[in-house]
């Protein structure tokens, strides 16, 4: 009786239990284990951007730009990698980086591959040479590859172009000084100095001496159009069968195709120049002579909006390139009517400025535009300011800007833009026909400005229209801007 109670009184609790149990509220699942997040994995079809640097004795990191940055990149855009355009973009989502990293004596390199969210994906210590920059070279073109799991991962040392560590050093020596930030550019060539000559020398001795070394060939080919003066027609030839050569022994030369570029862009023939351009910036998308050549050829065609992210870039990059930076500086007019003029300019950034501002009749602040460095005498510029004020002085000052350009005390372009600072269209257009005849480059980018409207108005138009060989590019390719507000503007109503 008394085991019979006991389990009566455990059936009842157990009862009582369940009871309870089933009224509580149900427990919430434990919740599954977060899993770790998928991590961005590297393969050749993404953006690669390329970082340089130096550890100074205490261990800070310096940018290392110069001659290894720039072999690298053409390392890797031979390579078939997906380079990020310099300069980098500073928002938007971040590519992977490879970082070459320098230390102590360079007798090694560090490569890193990192990734977007920051963490080190691959790295790698390359042996450096001190006996020879190709042989450091022929170093990284053979992990490189490995390192980045490139398509053809075998050997890019074929990429160099030469096994002759003379003929590198040479041609590395030369590189530098036409694509140092200081040097003046291609498009827009000052008078040669005995530095520029003597480097033109050294380019044509290497390409010469070497005939299989394609990229010497490529490289004498802008040297060729580095230089400026009187014989300009020749330069321009010589410049056009370099960089042939070089094509049909390698033609994934961007050097090449961009001299080429510019060569046609002087001839006006202008798809074939845009062409060119494409190609070689296909090749490197941040091939300096194609980033100015592309900009100036844009705003010469009166594409200003197209025009000024790229010429920008050319003179981000290069600070010393005049043709670059006219071309910036017209576009960035011709975009915002109401631009101000940089702090210190060079001068042929402040002569555009300033006769801008002649046009507004602000001759205030137009004249210490116009005399910034000595970009021309005074005696013209005073000339040129008194006859704006006062239109009797006009055929005096004419004389004196002719005389000047007779001289070569102004370029042709300067002559062009006090002509237009008097607003005589003849003598503009006169000079402009002239430049077509002689096969010379036409600085048509003076006709695409807000101020200059009363050019684009005048009955001699087209002239330099038909003579610039305008409206069958603009037939394929798209009026110029400023059709939007200005449709009566000949070859604006082009059919299509």
């Amino acid at each position: 009786m008394k085991s019979l109670r006991i389990v009566l009184i455990v059936a009842l609790v157990g009862a009582v239990a369940w009871f309870v149990l089933q009224s509580l509220p149900p427990r919430a699942p434990e919740p599954p284990a977060e899993a770790p997040p998928v991590r961005e994995a590297f393969h050749v079809a993404k953006t690669l951007r390329l970082e340089v640097q130096r550890l100074d004795a205490e261990g800070q990191r310096k940018p290392e730009g110069g001659w290894l940055e720039r072999e690298l990149r053409h390392l890797l855009a031979r390579g078939k990698m997906k380079l990020e355009p310099v300069p980098a973009a500073t928002d938007g989502p971040q590519p992977f980086t490879l970082r070459v990293t320098l230390a102590g004596e360079d007798i090694a390199a560090r490569a890193e591959l990192i990734a977007p969210d920051g963490i080190r994906d691959r790295n790698e210590t390359i042996e450096l040479s001190k006996q020879s920059h190709l042989d450091s070279m022929r170093s990284f073109a053979q992990r490189l590859p490995v390192l980045l799991g490139a398509p053809n991962a075998g050997d890019w040392t074929v990429f160099l172009g030469t096994t002759d560590a003379a003929a590198y050093d040479m041609f590395l020596r030369a590189s530098d000084e036409l694509l140092a930030p200081t040097a003046a550019g291609f498009s827009a060539p000052p008078k040669p100095v005995q530095a520029t000559v003597l480097n033109l020398e050294r380019i044509e001795t290497l390409a010469r001496r070497h005939r299989d070394f394609a990229r010497a060939r490529a490289l004498l080919s802008i040297a060729y159009l580095s230089v400026g003066g009187e014989d300009q027609a020749s330069l321009m030839k010589l410049a056009e069968t370099a960089a042939e050569r070089a094509l049909t022994a390698d033609s994934q030369l961007a050097d090449a195709h961009a001299a080429l570029g510019i060569v046609r862009m002087r001839r006006m023939d202008w798809s074939a120049a845009e062409e060119h351009f494409d190609a070689a910036l296909a090749i490197d998308a941040s091939s300096l002579p194609a980033l100015e050549g592309l900009g100036c050829l844009f705003m010469d065609l009166g594409h200003a909006k197209a025009a000024l992210p790229i010429a920008a870039r050319a003179a981000a990059l290069q600070p010393g390139n005049q043709g670059a930076r006219e071309c910036s500086s017209y576009a960035r007019i011709a975009v915002d009517a109401q631009a101000a003029a940089p702090s210190e300019p060079p001068p042929d950034v402040a002569r555009i400025f300033g006769t801008m501002k002649l046009l507004a009749g602000d001759r205030a602040a137009a004249e210490p535009l116009l005399k910034a460095n000595g970009a021309a005498s005074n005696e013209l510029i005073d000339a040129v300011i008194a006859a704006s004020a006062e239109r009797g002085r006009v055929p005096d000052a004419l004389q004196i800007i002719t005389s000047a350009a007779d001289d070569e005390l102004i370029n042709a372009e300067t002559e062009l833009l006090l002509g237009t600072a008097l607003r005589r269209p003849d003598f503009v257009f006169n000079r402009m026909l002239r430049l077509t005849k002689q096969s010379e480059a036409v600085p048509l980018r003076i006709l695409w400005l807000p101020q200059t409207d009363f050019l684009r108005r005048h009955r001699r138009f087209k002239e330099i229209v038909s003579a610039a060989s305008l409206s069958a590019y603009w037939q394929d390719h798209g009026v110029p801007d400023v059709c939007s507000s200005e449709p009566k503007v000949a070859g604006c109503a082009l059919k299509k």
